[in-house]
């Protein structure tokens, strides 16, 4: 796909963490219309990953950046929104190196963003308090206090703002998030997630404190797989976890998953059962 046809620019942050990220090209390849897309991969001077590696993980991709220099995840995500507008791409999709992919995310996105102020998020993370909830193109949405920036979905007039208002700190995230606020922007995401978190260890999580897109249906073998192997780790590392912390949980089996205590095999059957 050409720079100049496409309409959603997908900004792949990586980081090492080679065999999420090698789980999130094969998920992310399933997506229908991809072509559609502009994806570029931004590498923060990975040690475990060459630009071979990522060739290979992203042959779909139209371009391939590889930094001199670290420049953390947030000034990875300053550089991706730099680069969205050296392109006539009207949106960015920011994905990190530990997400998969609903298939049909592209179609939804589109039928839901022209009913929006430019700002949606297809990961309804556990993270993010709920302000309300709505139907917006045929879907069910929910009003976000904050967003984070794995799989959201940002139009270029917000990046072009952003860029000039916010200046960039190790949170800058969070404080573009505010800057929404501060600017009457209403933040949503889908109330089913169309992008999931698998990454155990990270940012985001610590193998304790979980963070977790809500609602999010599988509907291929290959992510349910990922989605059960996500949680089948969690309760591998569970004995270790509780040793190593002061938090009393063994006697409740149950994991915390943003805000909520959630028992792993009811959560473990009742997507089996939904997928």
């Amino acid at each position: 796909m050409s720079d100049s046809t496409a309409q959603i620019y997908v900004g792949i942050s990586t980081y090492n963490r080679l065999e999420y990220l090698r789980k999130m090209a094969s998920s992310l390849s399933r997506t229908e219309n991809l072509e559609t897309c502009e994806v570029r991969v931004h590498d923060d001077t990975s040690s475990e990953l060459s630009r071979n590696d990522l060739e290979q993980f992203f042959p779909f991709s139209q371009r391939i950046f590889c930094h001199d220099t670290n420049l953390g995840a947030s000034g990875n995500m300053h550089r991706i929104f730099q680069d969205v507008m050296e392109t006539p791409c009207e949106y960015v999709l920011l994905s990190d190196a530990d997400l998969i992919f609903h298939p049909s995310w592209i179609s939804v996105a589109t039928e839901v963003l022209t009913e929006t102020q430019g700002v949606l998020s297809l990961y309804n993370s556990v993270r993010h308090p709920i302000l309300n909830h709505e139907f917006l193109g045929g879907h069910q949405v929910v009003e976000k206090a904050s967003l984070g920036g794995a799989g959201v979905i940002i139009a270029r007039r917000h990046i072009e703002k952003i860029l000039k208002s916010v200046p960039l700190t190790r949170d800058w995230d969070w404080d573009w998030s505010r800057y929404f606020v501060e600017s009457d922007i209403t933040q949503y995401a889908l109330k089913e997630s169309l992008v999931q978190h698998i990454g155990i260890s990270g940012e985001h999580s610590n193998g304790v404190n979980f963070d977790y897109g809500l609602n999010f249906y599988p509907v291929d073998s290959a992510d349910t797989r990922l989605t059960i192997e996500v949680f089948q780790e969690l309760l591998l590392i569970k004995d270790h976890i509780l040793e190593t912390t002061n938090n009393d949980w063994r006697n409740s089996q149950s994991f915390k998953i943003g805000n909520t205590f959630v028992r792993p095999y009811v959560w473990l059957r009742n997507l089996i059962r939904r997928s």
